[in-house]
């Protein structure tokens, strides 16, 4: 074993398989890691790093779903990223009304959705961006996330109850008239 293989770099015939695997999957890897963040520099050196352990692992070539390993490594690295760095509730207060445009990862997405998630715990958010973002079913968003499917669902349930309050025109809030109060009419 050469001094190389000891320190996990790929072998030969790999480099091609990684550069169809981050050519393929490098866009969604960023704005997953983005959307769990909320900072899209953050973002973007997670995917960094995701990719080098993936092309340090030398498993670029042997992955038969490489996506899904991507998707766990990035949950992984930015839930630490949260958790070291204490950003996860502060920066939710900090964060601008709109989120910056972006051609290539998020420009389509209604800035007041991207609040909204961003307002998300991270276990609801990484639930949420999987099933309903990226169209992974709950028992592989389980898995990835590595928790139950019935917590999943939990998470995705308290999600949609979190955005709907969060998304609700404010005209319709005639729900939260005081007790005493009657309805117009």
């Amino acid at each position: 074993m050469g001094v190389k293989a000891a320190r996990g770099a790929p072998g030969p015939g790999s480099d091609g398989a990684f550069e169809g695997v981050f050519r393929a999957h490098y866009a969604a890897v960023v704005a997953f890691a983005w959307h769990m963040t909320g900072d899209r520099a953050c973002g973007e050196d997670i995917a960094q790093e995701v990719f080098v352990a993936l092309l340090r692992s030398g498993l670029s070539a042997e992955l038969r779903a490489p996506l899904a390993w991507l998707r766990t490594a990035t949950y992984r690295r930015a839930l630490n990223e949260l958790r070291h760095t204490g950003r996860g509730q502060r920066a939710v207060g900090r964060l601008p009304a709109v989120a910056p445009p972006s051609d290539d990862v998020d420009g389509d997405l209604d800035p007041r959705l991207v609040s909204a998630l961003r307002s998300l715990s991270i276990n609801q958010r990484a639930a949420a961006l999987l099933v309903y973002g990226d169209d992974v079913g709950v028992a592989e968003a389980a898995r990835l996330l590595g928790c139950t499917p019935a917590t999943v669902r939990v998470h995705l349930w308290r999600a949609r109850a979190a955005l709907r309050e969060a998304l609700e025109p404010a005209d319709e809030a005639s729900h939260l008239r005081q007790p005493d109060e009657e309805p117009a009419r």
